[in-house]
């Protein structure tokens, strides 16, 4: 068994036909550890990766992980803006240490196209039908479930249980301006602010 990178941030186990499309501050290095925890178990504790890479087919069961676009954004802006450690791609308009309101709006103002992985919508990575769409905010039972249904693979619990951020640094009229700019990712994935 190998794991394969699709393009777009997708990894696969070709050989059982599962592919996962990760979304950057969705749990996405917890799943890419399960997955290869998964082909390491298979393999003599070797990691075997393909040679090339893939793209699904017919048949396929392919899944992703999204979450709040309001507890996303402020993840996002925790890790990456309020703590001084800016390892992404220049944004106009963004600033280290800058205060979250400032920052939603200097986010809201951008197109896709300015924002770095990290704040650009889901929806941007998430351009599949899938078999499965799980949600953060539900990730123990959810994972576990995805986990069942696709016992062949072996996917382990995943390690790391990340828990939604500070909500209440966030007032319901901040949220409001983060659900109209991520309105795409609310409809699609049945957030609502």
């Amino acid at each position: 068994m190998e794991l394969a990178q699709l393009k777009e941030f997708s990894i696969a186990i070709p050989s059982q036909r599962v592919a996962f499309d990760r979304i950057s501050k969705c749990a996405s290095q917890s799943i890419m550890l399960a997955f290869m925890q998964a082909v390491k178990a298979r393999n003599g504790g070797q990691m075997v990766f393909a040679r090339e890479w893939i793209e699904p087919g017919p048949g396929w069961r392919i899944a992703t992980l999204v979450r709040d676009p309001a507890d996303r954004l402020l993840s996002g802006y925790t890790n990456r803006i309020a703590i001084d450690r800016m390892s992404i791609e220049p944004m106009p308009g963004v600033e280290l240490g800058m205060p979250l309101p400032d920052f939603v709006d200097a986010v809201c103002a951008l197109p896709d196209s300015a924002l770095d992985l990290h704040f650009k919508p889901q929806s941007h990575f998430a351009r599949r039908d899938y078999t499965a769409i799980l949600k953060f905010e539900n990730i123990p039972g959810c994972w576990d479930k995805y986990r069942d249904s696709i016992p062949s693979v072996g996917l382990p619990p995943l390690q790391h249980r990340n828990a939604s951020k500070r909500r209440d640094v966030m007032s319901p009229e901040l949220r409001r301006k983060i659900f109209n700019r991520y309105a795409a990712d609310a409809a699609r994935f049945g957030y609502e602010a």
